[in-house]
């Protein structure tokens, strides 16, 4: 089980990060929010504060909407730099999360894969997003479409599935996930996919949060959304699907304590995805 940081600020995330591991916590996410918070200066950040297991283990999300600079041109070798840069660190991470970000984009996630150069060091994985949730069939295949296209360009090494309730859809967006993997292998075009999966911890305040303003590409039916046992009850049987599929599980709700990390490893039946709370770091 990975859990995303939610500090606001590089201080805020170093300490969040640091109480995290003292939990217990060995894989983090985190998020590319604007352009004042650049992957790399917090990727530097934790260098000093994780020990070297937690930092191969901090997947660094990158934006190119908030990346983007002038020109896809720009913007791409801004990303190329990115990667030689954060590989060089004294610790790397083992990968990142490219995403396009919300609306249309000048520079997507597809053009960026498949403009990067030939010699473009894999030393750091390339993980991509995708929304198995889409209620829109026609905006479904459309994500599907894309998604073949992100793989089909051979820098993959990771896809990362969106959050939400319609568990029918998840189980057909997984079979379609393996199907894509199946035949990425039989093609020799690269190695195995790395499966990864978000959801929440349903709590009476983040339900009253998506209802008013729920976050964009995130759908959460009426029933889930109608109160904290019955999310929790979806929560349990999507963490099901992605243990029967082979999917790691990301928790994209902020955790603040050790009591609420407990509750999310007896929610989730994660029991041996932690360290003994009571070792030292």
């Amino acid at each position: 089980m990975r859990l995303e940081l939610f500090g606001k600020d590089v201080a805020a995330l170093r300490t969040e990060a640091r109480t995290l591991v003292a939990y217990g916590g060995l894989g983090f996410n985190v998020p590319h929010k604007g352009k004042d918070s650049p992957p790399l200066a917090t990727l530097r950040a934790l260098q000093g504060v994780l020990p070297p297991e937690v930092l191969r283990e901090c997947v660094p999300h990158y934006s190119l909407k908030f990346a983007y600079d002038r020109s896809a041109d720009v913007t791409r070798q801004s990303f190329v730099k990115f990667c030689s840069e954060a590989a060089a660190l004294p610790t790397p991470p083992r990968q990142l999360l490219l995403v396009s970000g919300s609306g249309e984009r000048k520079f997507d996630t597809v053009q960026c894969l498949r403009s990067l150069p030939q010699e473009h060091s894999e030393a750091i994985g390339i993980g991509v997003a995708f929304n198995p949730y889409i209620p829109d069939r026609a905006q479904r295949e459309r994500e599907r479409a894309r998604l073949r296209l992100k793989v089909g360009t051979g820098r993959v090494s990771a896809i990362w599935l969106q959050l939400g309730s319609d568990l029918e859809l998840l189980s057909d967006g997984l079979r379609f996930v393996e199907t894509l993997a199946a035949e990425r292998s039989g093609s020799g075009a690269g190695g195995p996919l790395r499966l990864y999966g978000s959801v929440f911890v349903p709590s009476r305040q983040l339900l009253a949060r998506m209802k008013f303003r729920p976050w964009n590409g995130v759908y959460l039916d009426e029933r889930y959304l109608s109160s904290v046992e019955a999310a929790e009850e979806v929560t349990r049987r999507a963490v099901a699907l992605y243990a029967a599929h082979g999917v790691e599980v990301l928790v994209e709700s902020a955790i603040r304590s050790q009591a609420e990390l407990a509750h999310v490893r007896t929610l989730l039946d994660l029991e041996g995805e932690f360290r003994d709370l009571d070792s030292s770091v």
